[in-house]
Formats: C-alpha cells, structure tokens, sequence
C-alpha cells in the first residue's frame, strides 16, 4: 500500500471489503436522495459531525484508551457489538425526544460523522491495491 500524505496510521490495517464499499455507496445514496438535509442553515452542524469523527477516528484513536477500546471492540463479536450499540441508540434516542438536544441539530451532527465514515472509507478503498471478501478477515 502506498502512503498518501501520512495517513497511513489511520486507516484500518487490512485491506478494505466489499461490505466498506456497500456501505460508502449505500450511505452515499441516502444522502443523495435526501439533499434538504444540507441545507445552508445545518452546515455548521455537519461540519462539526465530520470534525468531531476525525478528532475521534485519528487522534483520540491512537491513544492508549482508544487502542484498549479498539481492542475490546474486536474481541466482543457481532453479538456483543449490537448489544453496546443499543442502549447507546436507545439513550440518544431519548436525548432527542424528550431533552434540550434538537433532532434537527443531532441529525446534522450524525449526517457529518457519517460523511467522515464514507470519506475515511473511499480513501482506504482507493489507496489499497484491491478489495477482499465480504467481512475483515477475523483471524
């Protein structure tokens, strides 16, 4: 693989599968048929979505907490993944529907950190000499 302007580090270290690039055209497609969600007035909102997944997928990423967690994350499964993803959604659900956080503004924010999702994707898809399989390799 060649390293494009040092972003070797922070792109996963296997090579990208065709599951990467369903989901970079899927969430792509979304977006695409859902332009009224960029409008002029939610720009700062998906702005700070797409910083906050950079900050979060590079520098917090690389610590030793973020390599633990890494880790973790590997090591729990499909089925343990779903069940830290849920109450998550659950409780971000509930943030929005009965606290002091817009749905609007929450929306914009995920729609950028689903932005940084697809553009750190496609960079690992281009810059790999070739897509493998379906699912990482679990070995």
């Amino acid at each position: 693989m060649r390293n494009w302007f040092g972003i070797e580090g922070h792109l996963p270290d296997r090579p990208p599968t065709w599951g990467d690039v369903v989901a970079v055209v899927s969430y792509s497609l979304l977006l695409g048929l859902r332009p009224q969600l960029l409008s002029l007035s939610s720009l700062p909102a998906v702005a700070i979505g797409l910083c906050s997944g950079a900050v979060f997928s590079g520098l917090i990423a690389h610590t030793g907490v973020g390599t633990r967690v890494d880790e973790w994350w590997g090591d729990i499964g499909v089925l343990g993944r779903v069940t830290a993803i849920v109450p998550i959604l659950f409780a971000v659900i509930v943030l929005i529907g009965v606290g002091p956080v817009p749905a609007a503004l929450a929306s914009n924010v995920g729609i950028g950190i689903g932005l940084f999702g697809v553009l750190r994707i496609a960079v690992h898809v281009l810059r790999s000499d070739g897509i493998e399989g379906w699912a990482p390799d679990s070995s």
